[in-house]
């Protein structure tokens, strides 16, 4: 039994995808399941794959389910194979031909009704899919990197006086909020600002961002985990990092991409205290600067707002998301 793991990553997509998939597909292997990917073609997923050893095939980014179904029996046709679908808003022909081909899927973060018809439906946002709420639904079922799980085990201690600030907006950040930021807070003197771009951004504002004296800048950082954990406080998009922040329990800020980021974290705000700005290119540079400097200045909120964060999103959605992947598998 195999299962295939369908994501897009690059653009508008951003990296999390691809992360969160690795996540799954590491814990999946350890219980003896073979899994392969289906991804549109970026470098760096094609890159990471290869280097774990983990088989794949490239569609087109928004291929059509002919396509996928092709592919699928092209390349690993010699398997019973389940498709884990880590895709926003299906449309109900393509999951009904996934399974009318003799697939089972599981839907995995995609708020179509479409996704009821799936085999199984697994949210990370508890809001209704077709006119109901799926059981399998809510921030507990995030799947978050071993490194994450690890710094989330940890206490987060919330100091009095705000001296670091992380800044991180998905692997690619293509509405460069690194920069509408930068532009926002580079003369606060009195903050440490660490900017942390993705894998897939452009260099572009490297040097721009390094000539303040306060600032610091690096590119796809293997030690995101305990950069994120050493923070006092985190700007960050709307994406699978905003669960990473709340899981160890750094104090955040969200600005987004687009609108579902920004309903995200809109889902954040009203259940965690967080501070959601909305999308990047709707927000002025003085509003970010006002947000920091409030929430800096508020200990109370921010030691709240921390541990609320860290009992919304607990460290074992992975395993739970494993069972779940599990009994699909056993099901006649």
């Amino acid at each position: 039994m195999a299962i295939l793991f369908r994501f897009n990553c690059g653009n508008m997509w951003g990296l999390g995808h691809l992360y969160r998939s690795l996540a799954l597909i590491n814990e999946l292997k350890k219980g003896g399941f073979n899994c392969h990917a289906i991804i549109n073609d970026n470098y760096i997923a094609k890159s990471m794959l290869e280097s774990k050893n983990i088989r794949f095939a490239i569609v087109n980014e928004y291929d059509s389910s002919e396509e996928l179904i092709t592919k699928m029996n092209e390349n690993f046709g010699d398997e019973d194979n389940i498709v884990f679908w880590d895709r926003l808003n299906s449309e109900s022909s393509y999951i009904r031909d996934i399974i009318n081909a003799g697939y089972k899927i599981i839907t995995y973060d995609d708020y179509d009704e479409s996704a009821r018809m799936a085999t199984e439906c697994i949210m990370t946002w508890k809001i209704p899919v077709g006119g109901s709420i799926p059981s399998y639904s809510g921030p507990r079922y995030q799947l978050l990197r071993e490194e994450i799980r690890e710094y989330a085990t940890k206490e987060k201690v919330i100091n009095q006086s705000v001296k670091k600030i992380l800044l991180h907006f998905g692997g690619t950040d293509p509405l460069n909020i690194l920069i509408l930021c930068y532009n926002a807070l580079h003369d606060l003197k009195d903050f440490s600002l660490e900017f942390i771009a993705g894998k897939d951004e452009p260099n572009d504002w490297k040097m721009e961002i390094e000539q303040a004296e306060n600032t610091k800048y690096a590119k796809g950082v293997d030690d995101f985990a305990r950069r994120l954990y050493e923070a006092d406080l985190c700007l960050i998009s709307g994406g699978v990092s905003m669960y990473e922040a709340a899981a160890i329990g750094t104090p955040m800020i969200n600005i987004s991409h687009n609108k579902d980021q920004d309903f995200a974290a809109s889902i954040f705000q009203n259940s965690v205290g967080s501070v959601n700005l909305g999308i990047a290119s709707e927000i002025s540079a003085h509003k970010i600067k006002e947000s920091v400097l409030d929430l800096c200045s508020d200990y109370r909120k921010r030691k709240k707002m921390s541990e609320a964060m860290k009992l919304y999103v607990p460290t074992d959605g992975i395993k739970i998301v494993c069972k779940i992947i599990e009994s699909v598998v056993n099901m006649r």
